[in-house]
């Protein structure tokens, strides 16, 4: 079956910025106290996993620091450099 073509009025960043901005707004919600990870994970209902990476995600496009680790420092300094997954 032949892929449909995408909608002229698909808008990527707009839509990044949407789940980028819904996720930051969970994880620091007063309902979140503890900035708990698998709190957004589950309102969302992804998972934590993929609620960490937006989170690492977010931290480098709105320069502030949500979740932090070694690795995900790691990873943002090799993404500023350019450099990617291939």
């Amino acid at each position: 079956m032949p892929r449909t073509e995408a909608s002229s009025s698909f808008d990527r960043d707009k839509l990044e910025k949407e789940v980028l901005d819904t996720v930051v707004a969970l994880y620091t919600s007063s309902e979140n106290e503890e900035r708990d990870v698998s709190y957004v994970a589950n309102e969302l209902r992804i998972s934590a996993l993929k609620a960490r990476k937006l989170l690492i995600t977010a931290s480098d496009r709105y320069h502030n620091l949500y979740y932090h680790s070694a690795i995900a420092s790691q990873i943002q300094s090799l993404f500023r450099q350019g450099k990617t997954i291939n």
